[in-house]
């Protein structure tokens, strides 16, 4: 009887260890999984010029000391940091190597497909717009439909239109027009605003807002009231009228609206701006120093009160109205900036990171004023492009949107 009784004890005690065996393998089995090391994505499919970060994790944690590798640099390649740029059609191979392991993921780049909105078209544009030549190009005639629209005095969102109400100081008001472009994502979501320079028009901007949108972020580009030749402005408000002062109004305004948008992160709402859009972002950056999450400035124009004063001798020289670069200007510019102390004293409050972005070749917009700019600012950096003039190449300002991407995503944390 007490061998049975031993026999069962024993029994039972090792099936007890056996389920407890099986138990604790487990348990180790799914703590082994969770810590598993791999990469967030072991495929991507992107359109060339478009970029994807990569990231080498260990459950959530993502890993540091990583070495990244291309198998084909002409087709796409990627940073020290992970993000993978597309170059060309065709496929590669990222392997992210971490203490003697390799990871791999294949990369399928694809063409671009081309629409009214085609780098052609952009390239067209910046040459006399951001880049301030003053080609007048065709003055069309606004259609009814263009008319109609600066005639509603409201925001309203259709499609990718979005146009902001600005009330001015004299109790009018005008309607701002922009093209938002919004990402595939849930939640809210980082923005950036882009400005225009002189003579210029939202859609300089187009390859920047699609690549931007296409890598998590909203983007707004928007037409300065007034800040171009009749036909092309689709903002309310006449060129004659236009002065820096009311392009700052214009830009604090729409950065307002932007950072009140239910699907934007308001803590996370950068400014940029190109030639003369770059002097009107650090002038109204320092009206929202405490709310820009970042500046992003194309060879901007610090220059342009120096070169106003200088052009005459006093205000009585200065017509009531006049062609300029293919724009017609109302005295009221002039007098502006006459009015405007050295634009030195005017910036560098603004604490946040600043990055500027200038050819060595620019003879619109000397890179002098953007090296002064660096150390007004007490963060601020400059990346020189060599053989760059105003206006970026195509080569340059696939350049220049890398830099502004991951200039952001440093501080977004993505």
């Amino acid at each position: 009887m007490k061998r049975k009784i031993v026999k069962r004890i024993v029994t039972s005690v090792l099936m007890l260890a056996l389920v407890l065996g099986f138990a604790v393998t487990g348990s180790s089995d799914r703590v082994s999984a969770s810590t598993k090391i791999k990469l967030s994505k072991s495929t991507i499919k992107i359109k060339a010029g478009q970029s994807k970060q990569l990231k080498l994790k260990k459950g959530k944690r993502v890993l540091r000391g990583v070495k990244w590798k291309s198998s084909n640099k002409k087709v796409a390649t990627v940073s020290a940091k992970g993000r993978v740029a597309a170059k060309k059609t065709g496929k590669a191979r990222i392997t992210a190597k971490y203490k003697k392991k390799t990871y791999k993921c294949n990369v399928t780049v694809t063409s671009v497909k081309k629409n009214n909105n085609s780098e052609k078209a952009n390239e067209e544009t910046s040459k006399d717009d951001s880049a301030q030549t003053g080609n007048k190009g065709d003055a069309k005639k606004e259609t009814e439909e263009q008319a109609e629209e600066q005639k509603t005095i409201k925001t309203e969102r259709g499609s990718d239109i979005l146009r902001i109400a600005k009330k001015n100081a004299d109790g009018t008001t005008n309607t701002i027009y922009g093209k938002i472009y919004t990402p595939e994502a849930e939640g809210k979501s980082p923005a950036i605003i882009l400005c225009h320079g002189y003579n210029g028009v939202n859609t300089d901007f187009v390859n920047e807002c699609n690549y931007y949108a296409d890598n998590g972020y909203i983007a707004y580009a928007f037409d300065f009231c007034g800040g171009s030749g009749a036909g092309r402005c689709r903002s309310t408000g006449r060129s004659t009228d236009m002065t820096i002062t009311t392009e700052k109004e214009d830009l604090l305004a729409v950065f307002d609206h932007i950072s009140s948008m239910d699907i934007v992160d308001e803590n996370k709402v950068f400014v940029m701006g190109g030639s003369q859009g770059g002097l009107v972002a650090t002038l109204a950056t320092e009206e929202r120093a405490d709310k820009v999450a970042g500046m992003l400035l194309y060879f901007p124009a610090l220059c342009i009160p120096d070169n106003w004063k200088g052009m005459y001798k006093s205000l009585d020289e200065v017509p009531a109205q006049f062609d300029f670069w293919g724009l017609m200007l109302g005295k009221g510019f002039v007098e502006d900036l006459w009015n405007m102390p050295d634009i030195f004293t005017m910036i560098g409050k603004y604490e946040g990171d600043v990055l500027i972005i200038h050819g060595d070749n620019d003879t619109i917009a000397p890179i002098s004023y953007s090296q002064k700019a660096v150390t007004i600012y007490p963060h601020a950096k400059l990346l020189t492009l060599p053989g760059e003039i105003h206006g970026f190449t195509p080569a340059g300002q696939n350049t220049a949107k890398q830099n502004v991407l991951e200039f952001m995503d440093v501080h977004t944390g993505k």
